[in-house]
């Protein structure tokens, strides 16, 4: 099966402990912007009576339990496995090889395509382009969209979904290969494959409840959420098998930056 390591550049093996706590910590920045982006809604939906009246630093803190606790589980769930699949974290010092400076181009480049992939998809397949979310000005939106976008969803999502539950359904196929194939088969392309497009079809669902708040889900709409982030999805999960987390992360936060330059031109 696959045999990686969790050792530094100098040979020296990194703990769990070292392996975990800079994605747990950056994934908790990411939670940590959250109220930046859900505050102006909330605001909103309460002022339409769509949404309890209790303290909008009630519903903040509320909003910030689930997804803290996740990336504190998803933090651990990849120190443990992602060194024995072949995953690759430069800040978690696990699987080290090309330096990360070789990866920013391909990292940044796949971010633009992505970017630009989903908002023309959006305009064209949908005719719709959000410049505007709920109680948000538009430069609010452009902000919310680079506050939210690059530091939840790069730090945030990336370590849930492609750290940590990514490398758990790897490994998950890894155990079923190694059933029926000697110890020393490579595990074959096919199964990271596999996990990258489950995790990208699971990574679009879970948009879906958010999209709830705002408004009715229609067919229309959930086609939308699930095309467009399933995309997006597949490229970040490529990424992180091919490269490392934080091509992965650089990708997730330019796809953002993508689409603040969109808002700033007007697309709607």
């Amino acid at each position: 099966m696959i045999e990686g390591n969790s050792a530094a550049s100098d040979g020296a093996p990194a703990s769990f402990w070292r392996r975990f706590w800079p994605p747990a910590l950056l994934g908790l920045v990411g939670v940590a912007s959250l109220p930046l982006v859900i505050l102006p809604a909330l605001e909103t939906l309460m002022g339409l009576g769509r949404a309890p009246t209790h303290s909008l630093a009630l519903f903040a803190l509320l909003a910030l339990i689930q997804p803290a606790l996740l990336v504190i589980a998803a933090a651990g769930v990849g120190a443990a496995l992602a060194p024995k699949l072949g995953f690759t974290s430069y800040l978690s010092r696990i699987n080290l090889r090309a330096s990360f400076a070789s990866q920013l181009r391909p990292a940044i480049a796949t971010g633009i395509v992505v970017g630009v992939v989903i908002v023309a998809l959006d305009i064209a397949v949908f005719r719709h382009f959000r410049l505007q979310p709920m109680g948000a000005t538009p430069w609010q939106a452009i902000g919310q969209t680079l506050v939210g976008g690059v530091l939840y969803g790069g730090l945030a999502e990336e370590v849930m979904m492609r750290f940590g539950l990514m490398s758990f359904v790897v490994w998950i196929g890894a155990r079923l290969y190694a059933r029926r194939h000697t110890a020393d088969t490579a595990l074959p392309d096919g199964a990271f494959v596999a996990a990258i497009v489950i995790v990208a079809l699971l990574f679009a669902l879970g948009h879906l409840p958010a999209a709830t708040v705002i408004s009715p889900l229609t067919v229309n709409l959930v086609l939308r959420i699930l095309l467009l982030n399933a995309v997006a999805g597949l490229a970040f999960g490529w990424l992180y098998w091919k490269a490392s987390l934080e091509a992965a992360m650089l990708s997730h936060a330019t796809v953002h930056v993508v689409f603040a330059i969109a808002q700033l031109l007007g697309w709607s």
